[in-house]
């Protein structure tokens, strides 16, 4: 199965730069390290402090459990404010 698990933050605006450079960052080093996962980050049109984690598997698992690359992403998000996660599996 093909899972898209969305993490979502909303944030303090103050630690906005911070916390973008440190997704980019995670993406970054997930994507040239694990061949089962694809991460993107996204930040909300209007709402900079906002951002949303997009992570693409595909593993034998249930839809809930958390894939390794969000569970690392739970655990750090948490600090920088609200974290909302959601799993999806392709249809298609």
């Amino acid at each position: 199965m093909k899972f898209l698990e969305i993490i979502e933050v909303r944030s303090h605006a103050a630690g906005y730069e911070q916390m973008r450079t440190e997704l980019i960052q995670f993406a970054n080093e997930i994507n040239a390290s694990m061949g089962n996962e694809s991460v993107r980050v996204y930040t909300r049109y209007h709402m900079q402090s906002d951002f949303s984690v997009h992570i693409e598997h595909s593993y034998e698992h249930s839809a809930n459990e958390d894939s390794h690359a969000g569970s690392q992403l739970m655990r750090v998000l948490r600090d920088y404010g609200l974290v909302n996660r959601t799993v999806w599996i392709q249809d298609t």
